[in-house]
């Protein structure tokens, strides 16, 4: 794979900034903090700020794959560990805003179609309160160095096809 050069532009559209306002206030905000730092190259001052923001966000996903997204472009490196931090905090998410719900879901996967482990994956489906663990999506079964496979919550359904509803307790 072929490692990109980061570059204030590049930065910019990463975090999605894509006005030259942004672009500048990125350099700016560079330029300042190195004044006394020289060493600091713009790939190890922009990882901080992304470690930065995943802690100001309490680790939202985004923060991850855009993490994941520099160090496999920028870095040549694998970002299927930031890959499988994403798809667990957006886990978290979801089983948040459904732990009340009264609809039966499930996991299912959405395969990257060119990668043989994600075609394997597809379709498969995972109860939210059990067997799915999101590190069977980014894992070293994957063959590039960023997974693309996702999963998307959808409602449990009977063989007749009706959602399966929650039992009341």
């Amino acid at each position: 794979m072929k490692i990109e050069k980061i570059t204030f532009s590049k930065a910019s559209k990463l975090l999605g900034i894509y006005d030259k306002k942004g672009r500048d206030t990125i350099r700016i905000e560079y330029e300042n903090f190195t004044k006394d730092k020289p060493w600091i190259t713009l790939n190890d001052w922009f990882w901080g700020k992304l470690q930065k923001m995943v802690l100001d966000t309490k680790g939202a996903p985004e923060v991850y794959w855009m993490m994941s997204q520099f160090i496999s472009r920028f870095e040549g490196k694998s970002g299927l560990l930031y890959d499988r931090l994403a798809i667990e905090a957006r886990l978290k998410q979801d089983k948040l805003k459904l732990e009340n719900d009264r609809i039966e879901w499930v996991a299912e996967v959405i395969g990257d179609p060119k990668c043989t482990y994600g075609i394997e994956m597809d379709g498969r489906q995972f109860p939210l309160e059990g067997d799915f663990n999101p590190a069977e999506l980014a894992c070293k079964s994957c063959q590039k160095l960023r997974c693309l496979c996702m999963y998307s919550i959808v409602g449990k359904r009977d063989i007749n096809g009706r959602l399966v509803w929650k039992s009341l307790k």
